[in-house]
């Protein structure tokens, strides 16, 4: 049995800056509250959120923006620390800081201290109608000064390190942002695994064993933003670099194989060598125009160019298969958004989106060929939110065209209706009853729609389908809320239903199984679920 011991260590070097006072009074005094619902230690409900205002204890127990958010204890809202991922019934949540969406390292990053209060949208309007859960994390001000920060842990009983640096500088309205790091991770593993395959004539059984096998992960990534904050007009302009170099090597491992309960092949000598490297350049800009106190404008530029190398070599006493594909990948997204307040609690707002995907990948080794896909994605979202007494809704109808075209093929086109509307009801001042319904799509990936074949080993080729359709998502969900002073609960029932869901498919064509995909599947699952905390 191994033991894992576990040193962290954590350096920081602060420079003095001046913000506002660091207490809860302060904090509510500062911000008016509308249709105050319920009212605990440092949760309020207001209109289409929780507003969540961190207590002395709860900074104290956090080091990054993802220990803060677990802290606060949000019933539904599950978060993983290591990952960044943060979930809830409705799906994944989107993060935001100060209205902007932000990636992990920003989140990972984050002071405590440096934190005035978060807001969890349960019921996204206007910029976050979009999303099925957002949380927008509103910072302090800061004037001048600033601070670098390095953090440190490193696993002992098998290498495994994770570094960062962060450093950040205010002058005036505008602020400098570098991110830095370096992680490893070289666990061993074994397996021993038995196969089944049932071809017409006979059954063919594969035994595979092997034990102490390298998986070795490095990755590294260097980021770097400069922001101004005007009265009227903020911006934000951020690149990068990202290094990844994933191994799997399996060495002296053993194959048997069995037909119809007779040995055909003992002691086969196995070596399995693999390797996923690839670098990532990315250019992103935003920019926030406030025209009033009731009309903004919204954009984003985010782009990046992936090259991804894949080597792998399977040998199998004299039996060998080798896959080598190199891929050029650009993805570039745009998006704005307008939004409109007035004057009888009613909200308007407009969203417009582009995707842009492309793949070109060189397959060179036992199978030799160039692929290449395309894909464009534009969808066009208008929101209207109205508050009447107790009753609260929201509806975002929208139309998303989807075209992408695989090299040797005609360009395939899916105009798709989108939709999201929520409603709200407030029983009284500590319950809620909430109803959303969502509509939207899918998108196809290379993988899946490759016409490729590839053979990884003396039985299994692999290959893509090109024949696939694009699958419809319907989502309804209703909910309840209840919160006290120390306990809250939320229930909820689901139903999740996909048409044209791609799985995997298999079958039988010289002697070879054929793992490929297909959509002609339906997808459904009814679901409920209950979160309750005791602060």
């Amino acid at each position: 049995m191994k033991t894992l011991f576990v040193i962290i260590m954590c350096l920081c070097f602060n420079v003095s800056y001046a913000q506002k006072p660091d207490t809860t009074k302060t904090s509510i005094q500062a911000k008016e509250l509308d249709e105050v619902v319920v009212k605990a230690s440092y949760l309020t409900r207001e209109d289409d959120h929780i507003l969540a205002i961190p207590t002395k204890e709860q900074r104290k127990h956090a080091v990054t923006g993802y220990d803060l958010l677990n802290n606060l204890m949000i019933p539904g809202v599950s978060v993983e620390r290591s990952t960044g991922s943060v979930t809830t019934p409705s799906g994944a949540a989107t993060l935001y800081i100060d209205g902007r969406k932000v990636d992990f390292r920003e989140v990972q990053s984050l002071r405590p201290k440096d934190i005035a209060r978060v807001e969890f949208f349960d019921v996204p309007t206007g910029k976050y109608a979009k999303d099925a859960y957002a949380i927008n994390i509103v910072m302090k001000p800061l004037n001048n000064g600033g601070y670098t920060q390095l953090d440190a842990s490193q696993g002992a009983g098998y290498l495994n390190g994770d570094y960062n640096l962060v450093s950040k500088f205010v002058t005036g309205t505008k602020s400098l942002n570098i991110w830095a790091g370096y992680s490893l991770e070289n666990p061993k593993s074994s397996m021993n695994e038995n196969e089944v395959f049932n071809f017409p004539d006979y059954q063919l059984n594969r035994q595979l064993f092997y034990n102490n096998a390298e998986n070795r992960h490095t990755e590294e990534y260097v980021q770097a933003s400069i922001s101004n904050r005007g009265k009227k007009y903020i911006w934000m302009l951020r690149g990068g670099m990202a290094w990844n170099d994933i191994r799997n090597n399996v060495n002296n491992g053993m194959t048997d194989y069995w037909q119809t309960k007779a040995l055909v092949k003992d002691g086969s000598i196995l070596n399995i060598n693999s390797r996923n490297k690839s670098y990532r350049p990315s250019v992103y800009f935003y920019g926030l125009h406030t025209f009033s106190d009731t009309k903004s404008l919204d954009y984003v530029f985010d782009g990046y160019y992936s090259r991804n190398d894949y080597n792998r070599f399977y040998n199998e006493d004299d039996e060998s298969f080798h896959s080598l594909v190199k891929e050029d990948y650009y993805y570039v997204k745009a998006n704005a958004n307008y939004s409109m307040a007035f004057s009888h609690r009613n909200r308007l707002a407009f969203s417009l989106f582009e995707f842009m995907r492309i793949s070109d990948s060189e397959y060179t080794g036992t199978s030799i060929y160039n692929q290449n896909l395309h894909s464009s994605e534009t969808i066009l979202f208008a929101d209207y939110s109205q508050r009447l007494g107790r009753f609260f809704f929201d509806i975002n109808p929208g139309l998303s065209f989807l075209t992408y075209s695989l090299k040797g093929m005609e360009p395939i086109n899916h105009l798709t209706p989108r939709l999201q509307t929520r409603a709200a009801y407030k029983i009284d001042k500590v319950q809620q009853l909430q109803f959303t319904f969502a509509l939207g799509n899918t998108y196809l990936r290379i993988n899946t729609i490759n016409n490729v074949e590839q053979q990884i080993d003396p039985i299994i080729i692999l290959k893509g389908n090109p024949d696939m359709d694009n699958s419809i998502l319907l989502n309804p969900r209703l909910s309840h809320t209840l919160n006290l002073n120390k306990f809250a609960l939320q229930t909820g029932v689901s139903y999740f239903y996909q048409n044209h869901s791609i799985i995997s498919d298999y079958y039988i064509r010289d002697g070879h199984l054929i793992s490929t995909f297909r959509d002609d599947c339906i997808y459904h699952r009814p679901s409920a679920d209950i979160s309750m905390t005791y602060k």
